[in-house]
């Protein structure tokens, strides 16, 4: 029985190649070299791969080999991959979890809003007009007129000895009733219409920009506080 002279695998004498890595078997390396290598030093029972402690007598194997072990794992050209992969896990641990927190915004919404507005409109308007209008108009008038009037006295002659009755006129002025007519100015009224300026009160509606203050959720970093980069929960 021989091994591996790359990854310390038992095979068989007449394989060329390693079944497990593919690696092409060396023949000068014979079964008492590796066995130095992979042996208890206190028990000398071979030991498995990796191994800590032995699996016979259970000593803890030197920390020389156990190192010089991991270090033949570790090829060169890994570190670096390495560190990228530690600092991408560490970055995911800081960037990756989040928290729900809370925050006002103030929103802007259009409304519709009622209101009165005093509407001017054109109206016909009944009134009532006086009209003056000429016309003749019959009055009685009292015409005075003179006229000699007889009326019986007495004269008496010779101190009073002789009397007698005289018939005399005097003149005095009576009046007579004439019908005139004379032209005069009088008044009826008239119905006219015009047109005027009314208001009449329309109650209409119109959009106005209001602002209403919303509570809303969303998904923070946990230790940084700034939006997360993938969020893992519905927030409505």
């Amino acid at each position: 029985m021989k091994y591996c002279n790359k990854c310390g695998t038992k095979v068989k004498k007449d394989e060329k190649f390693c079944h497990k890595c593919g690696n092409k078997i060396s023949k000068e390396i014979k079964h008492e070299e590796h066995k130095k290598e992979d042996e208890c030093l206190k028990c000398h029972s071979e030991i498995q791969k990796h191994a800590t402690f032995c699996g016979e007598c259970g000593h803890k194997l030197s920390e020389s080999k156990t190192k010089k072990k991991l270090s033949e794992k570790v090829e060169p050209w890994h570190v670096p991959w390495i560190i990228i992969g530690a600092l991408i896990i560490i970055a995911g641990i800081i960037l990756l979890p989040t928290k729900v927190v809370t925050y006002q915004v103030d929103v802007d919404y259009i409304d519709t809003e009622t209101y009165t507005e005093q509407v001017p409109y054109q109206d016909v308007e009944e009134y009532i007009e006086r009209v003056p209008y000429e016309t003749t108009e019959t009055y009685v008038e009292s015409i005075p007129y003179e006229e000699q009037e007889p009326y019986t006295t007495i004269e008496c002659a010779f101190a009073g000895l002789f009397c007698k009755e005289v018939t005399k006129y005097r003149t005095v002025t009576k009046y007579r009733d004439t019908t005139k007519t004379k032209p005069v100015t009088k008044y009826r009224d008239e119905t006219k219409y015009k047109t005027v300026t009314k208001y009449r009160t329309e109650e209409r509606e119109r959009d106005v920009k209001k602002t209403r203050t919303e509570t809303r959720r969303k998904e923070v970093n946990w230790v940084f506080g700034f939006d997360a980069i993938i969020k893992f929960r519905k927030l409505n």
